[in-house]
């Protein structure tokens, strides 16, 4: 698999649910190329680029994502929800367990039905030193003290 579609030589990372299947190259996946992307959390950043980890607590997470025949992979995002909406306007589409299998399904259920609900998550403030791709190791998604409340 390789991150990203690449329709026009550059790389595309997400697409928006809310308009999806207006997208020539995006409905003909919405509805043949769906998949599920597991991750233990994402990360997302504030105005003033402070970033925030987001998980469910340590447990597997998953993506909605759609996946074309070359294997290029992207996420679907939607508009934020609570608590992601404290420093970012969009989000990753998160399955609720009970909705993975009806997500796989070819008969193209409609997705906003199935990623209407999103599980709780915990927002944990993380280093700066996530900002460089460079960096790598356990230490990135441990928490760090902050003066911000929200």
């Amino acid at each position: 698999m390789f991150w990203g579609v690449r329709p026009y030589g550059r790389s595309l990372i997400n697409a928006r649910l809310e308009t999806v299947k207006e997208k020539a190259m995006f409905s003909r996946l919405i509805e043949n190329g769906r998949c599920i992307i597991p991750a233990t959390g994402f990360y997302e950043w504030d105005g003033q680029k402070r970033p925030y980890l987001f998980s469910t607590e340590g447990r597997v997470m998953s993506l909605a994502g759609l996946v074309t025949e070359r294997n290029e992979v992207m996420v679907l995002t939607r508009e934020a929800q609570s608590p992601v909406d404290k420093v970012h306007g969009r989000m990753p589409c998160i399955l609720l367990p009970e909705k993975e299998d009806a997500w796989l399904e070819p008969d193209g259920a409609d997705p906003n039905k199935i990623l209407s609900s999103t599980p709780e998550l915990e927002m944990i403030p993380v280093s700066k030193e996530v900002n460089d791709v460079r960096n790598d190791g356990p230490h990135l998604i441990e928490p760090i003290q902050t003066l911000d409340s929200f």
